[in-house]
């Protein structure tokens, strides 16, 4: 039985580094904190970090590369970890934004935490099956199924609406009052 356990390389230091962040990276809103700006982008690049510790697994698991080192399962607990960091990010930034700014925020809220139960369900799944055993396959398929409808679910809608929210209460805040007629 694989016991997922915590790393601290280059999975959990990727996702911060000032390096990786995208050149045209936006903040969501001026009302949003320089830390709370670049969250979207940081999570976009989380996403492709996680696909790519997937398709590492799924070419070990098809025979093509060896991705086991000499620490057995060290590329599920890879996963494991950006999944981790992945869901702490969003359940501590950026959910409450939508939940604030979003309408029907709390619904997709909602839906965004069972989807992150899925991917743990999964996981844990995969981190218990052996990679000789027939399964480990499917399990690896259904859990780059579920983490690829969250990712699309994220980048395609979740942070959108987000964007677009945050856009509409900054441009309200822009108006400026000593501009609008004075009543007499």
């Amino acid at each position: 039985m694989t016991t997922v356990t915590a790393r601290s390389d280059r999975v959990a230091q990727a996702p911060g580094r000032d390096d990786e962040l995208p050149p045209d990276a936006t903040p969501v809103c001026a009302q949003c904190g320089p830390a709370d700006a670049l969250v979207i982008d940081e999570l976009a690049l989380q996403h492709r970090e996680i696909d790519n510790l997937i398709a590492d697994l799924e070419r070990a698991a098809a025979g093509v590369e060896d991705t086991e080192g000499p620490d057995g399962d060290a590329p599920v607990a890879d996963l494991a970890d950006a999944l981790r960091h992945d869901a702490a990010l969003e359940r501590d930034r950026v959910y409450p934004a939508v939940r604030r700014r979003v309408t029907g925020g709390k619904s997709l809220v909602e839906h965004s935490l069972r989807a992150h139960e899925d991917l743990v369900r999964c996981l844990d799944e995969l981190a218990a099956c052996p990679r000789q055993d027939p399964r480990y396959r499917i399990l690896l398929g259904s859990l780059r199924v579920a983490f690829r409808a969250h990712r699309h679910d994220h980048e395609d809608r979740l942070f959108v609406r987000l964007r677009g929210a945050c856009r509409a209460a900054e441009h309200r805040s822009l108006r400026d009052p000593a501009s609008r007629p004075h009543a007499a």
